[in-house]
């Protein structure tokens, strides 16, 4: 199967190589029994989904699993981000030359539409980024954003579109999975506001250790929010 080519700048030296994209992410909404009918709709995606990840795994195709391949610039990589900073310190011992670029580097389980608009920011193609996001790409976005350290990059643009996220969300919604990604967004970009009405919901409604959803929330904020 042939590679999906997302030429993020056409004179880049770096590939990065995605695989396993668009993995399901971030728990199962069926964790709330009364989500609303739009995570109903996200679930039966997924399940569909892991089906497809079944298949490919137990039918594999004659050329293997699909892959996706960003072409990037190790130089505004380095600017932006501590993770290919590091990489350079260390001579880029996590990557190796293949494909005519003098640097490749892997990375799996990201949805692929997230990690393109990230690095198009980063590589300021930003064009065509949109003005509003709903929060679950934008938590897409933010674990991409966690891993390759590089917050300050796209903080401009996650302010934006935060600012457009549905305030019933929170006013309303309880404690549910779409507030846990509100809250990890919030943690990671500084959004004082969403923050506090996130874990004020969870305090006052949790019963138990805060989900995490299998997102990357620090430690010692699940051990505040453990009741």
């Amino acid at each position: 199967m042939k590679p999906t080519i997302h030429k993020v700048d056409p004179n880049g030296d770096t590939l990065l190589i995605l695989r396993n994209p668009n993995a399901p992410f971030a728990g199962d909404a069926t964790v709330w029994p009364d989500a609303l009918p739009k995570y109903r709709s996200d679930r039966l995606k997924r399940n569909e989904r892991e089906l497809e990840l079944i298949a490919q795994a137990e039918h594999p195709t004659p050329d293997g699993p699909r892959e996706v391949h960003f072409q990037l610039s190790s130089k505004h990589l380095t600017l932006t981000s501590e993770y290919f900073r590091a990489l350079v310190a260390n001579r880029w011992k996590e990557a190796s030359s293949s494909c005519g670029f003098a640097y490749t580097v892997t990375a799996e389980d990201w949805d692929e539409a997230a990690l393109l608009m990230v690095m198009n920011i980063i590589h300021c193609q930003t064009s065509e980024i949109p003005q509003d996001i709903d929060s679950e790409m934008v938590a897409k976005m933010t674990v991409i954003v966690d891993y390759y350290q590089c917050t300050k990059a796209i903080s401009f643009y996650v302010d934006i579109w935060m600012r457009s996220f549905d305030s019933r969300e929170l006013s309303c919604g309880g404690y549910k999975r779409k507030l846990l990604l509100r809250l990890f967004i919030s943690q990671l970009f500084f959004n004082a506001d969403d923050f506090q009405r996130c874990t004020q919901v969870i305090i006052r409604e949790s019963r138990g250790p805060m989900h995490s959803l299998g997102l990357p929330f620090p430690q010692n904020l699940i051990g505040d929010l453990y009741l």
